[in-house]
């Protein structure tokens, strides 16, 4: 049967393995920048986090741009951080990206709209690993199955306001409730990342058709053909949400307005009725509809918030490739689903987005997860078909499962029993999962090591999502030592150009990540000369609540305002030894070498 339009605020993430950003410390936040652009200031470009005015215009094609000393830096180049924006935008994607991150951490009231039922009051209350990616926020959805001779039928109770609950309300005499009877079927749902979001909508239809029309031998992927909500009468095939039952950002933020805030718009026009009561809808709401109205340039909401998802770049993966471990997880199957190669190839995608590699480990399709299905039907998704996870970003999440059943522990724990609930009755993945289990230990581990490459920078050696001075004391262990390096070493984290050594390039590049300057009045060794990539030198504390994108995002969801501020490993991955030239070496010629290494760099070797 057919099931309610009512869908879930999810996301999903993206990665390109070639995209570059040049990382940008000590920058303004949003609010002052685009108070600075709104004043139109000719001398004043309009600057976002990993843009500013010197390395505009792809200045530095193929190469990392140092805005600092003005400078083209090697011949690779390195990968935003999670809730930065793409690489290429032009200033006013650029605006509309920063405009709108704003906006995607609005708390809304009653008096703006929200509800009268709704799940959170803000879209950043559920995507905020960091801004704009996963979360640890579930939903319900509830129905009624029953059976008719072997099959299983679904009943959404869209009488009674299902199959999404709203969990509050902006008053009691609002509030919703799960019919008990006659639903007997509940299920959680988790928040989802929207990171990459705008690469994997360029994703053509066809490309994605492509491996469902031609799967591998066990695999029988489905493509959902969904509306598209903003130009009716339009399909495509859907990609975003645990059931595919999204097609388009700008569908995916209008759907979680309504059905997760309780906010209308020029899509959605009228608020859903508490458990389908229009009486106490008529009682309950009294905002004018459609509430998102647009503000005194024209643009409103939706339009803005679609743009920050839009542009968000994807999860970065270091080593970029060449792990043991990627081979090993497409040997034993995984990657028949959680595969890699698919293009933005949508001519009217935007510069920065077009002709883009989408690594995001999904092929976008339906998968029979038996057992351990969610037995909610939506739309063309059966009860146990689910959508596959893309695993970009796969490290800094928990918990992880479309309900959110793993959590806790160690990464490793974590992917162990993600895995393990593959191998359920009727499941797609059960082949894979028990030739997963049947490899030899050391093997599991080095696709544990890869999966945990899925969201970590260059540069981040203990993982913490923030690279600081304690990485380069590691980087500078790796460039005492011998190489050359594989992508399974330690120091492969270190090796943003994969040449196999930790070298004067490398160097260079982690001292435009650590922001070192030029600066000849001042060749002092001690640590105020290197600025905190998570610090942006003002006054906002962490006491503010929101995220600046001023600030640094660690990949945790945490923001630094310091060396002592940050987030802990959340893999609890303990970094194999480093191999240096000497053991022993005193920590005063450490410290030299470091001085060393600093200067050189600023002479631009």
């Amino acid at each position: 049967m057919s099931s309610t339009t009512k869908f879930i605020c999810f996301g999903i993430v993206g990665f390109v393995a070639t995209v570059a950003v040049v990382l940008m410390i000590g920058a303004p936040s949003a609010e002052a920048q685009l108070s600075d652009f709104a004043q139109g200031d000719p001398d004043d470009e309009f600057r976002a986090p990993g843009f500013q005015v010197w390395c505009k215009n792809n200045r530095c094609p193929g190469q990392t741009c140092d805005e600092v000393n003005h400078t083209c830096v090697g011949n690779v180049t390195l990968q935003p951080a999670m809730g930065e924006p793409l690489v290429g935008l032009h200033a006013n994607q650029l605006n509309h990206f920063n405009e709108g991150a704003v906006l995607f951490d609005k708390t809304f009231t009653a008096d703006e709209g929200l509800g009268p039922v709704f799940n959170q009051n803000g879209c950043g209350s559920c995507h905020n690993m960091p801004q704009g990616g996963s979360g640890t926020i579930t939903v319900t959805r509830f129905g009624q199955i029953t059976v008719d001779g072997s099959d299983l039928i679904f009943n959404p109770l869209a009488e009674f306001g299902g199959s999404l609950l709203n969990k509050e309300s902006i008053s009691p005499e609002c509030a919703e409730t799960i019919p008990v009877p006659p639903t007997n079927v509940a299920a959680q749902r988790l928040t989802n990342s929207t990171l990459g979001f705008g690469l994997v909508e360029a994703i053509l239809d066809a490309d994605i058709e492509f491996n469902a029309l031609n799967p591998p031998a066990g695999v029988s992927g489905v493509a959902q053909i969904v509306p598209v909500l903003e130009d009716p009468p339009m399909t495509r095939i859907g990609r975003f949400g645990w059931k595919t039952q999204l097609a388009t950002v700008e569908s995916f933020t209008a759907d979680a307005m309504l059905q997760e805030m309780g906010i209308t718009s020029r899509i959605f026009t009228e608020d859903n009725p508490p458990n389908n009561d229009l009486v106490r809808l008529a009682a309950c709401d009294t905002v004018a509809d459609p509430e998102d109205v647009p503000n005194a340039e024209g643009d409103d909401f939706l339009k803005l918030t679609t743009a920050f998802q839009r542009f968000l770049a994807p999860p970065p993966q270091t080593p970029r490739s060449g792990m043991t471990g990627e081979g090993l997880f497409g040997a034993v199957g995984c990657a028949d689903c959680h595969m890699t190669g698919f293009v933005a190839g949508d001519d009217e995608a935007e510069d920065a987005i077009r002709g883009e590699v989408v690594n995001a480990y999904s092929d976008f399709l339906l998968h029979d997860m038996g057992g351990n299905g969610d037995f909610i039907e939506q739309g063309g998704a059966g009860l146990t078909e689910i959508r596959t996870t893309p695993l970009w970003g796969l490290r800094v999440r928990d918990p992880l499962w479309h309900d959110g059943r793993v959590a806790g522990g160690t990464f490793d724990f974590r992917i162990f029993n993600a895995i393990l609930l593959h191998d359920a009755f009727g499941s797609e993945a059960q082949a894979s999962a028990q030739a997963y289990f049947a490899l030899a230990p050391v093997d599991r581990m080095k696709v544990g090591d890869f999966l945990d490459s899925l969201g970590k920078r260059e540069f981040d050696m203990d993982g913490n999502g923030i690279i600081d001075d304690a990485d380069a004391m590691l980087v500078d262990d790796c460039v005492a030592g011998v190489g050359p390096y594989s992508a399974d070493d330690f120091c492969a984290v270190a090796d943003a150009d994969q040449s196999g050594y930790v070298d004067a390039l490398d160097v260079e590049l982690l001292n435009v990540v650590l922001g070192l300057v030029d600066d000849d009045d001042d060749e002092s060794d001690d640590d105020s000369s290197i600025d905190d990539p998570n610090d942006d030198n003002s006054s906002d504390d962490d006491s503010s609540g929101g995220l600046s994108r001023g600030h640094f995002v660690s990949e945790g969801g945490a923001r630094s305002s310091g060396h002592n501020g940050g987030i802990q490993d959340m893999n609890n991955r303990t970094p194999d030894p480093v191999v240096t030239g000497d053991a022993t070496e005193p920590e005063e010629d450490r410290q030299r070498r470091r001085a060393e290494r600093r200067t050189v760099s600023r002479r631009g070797l």
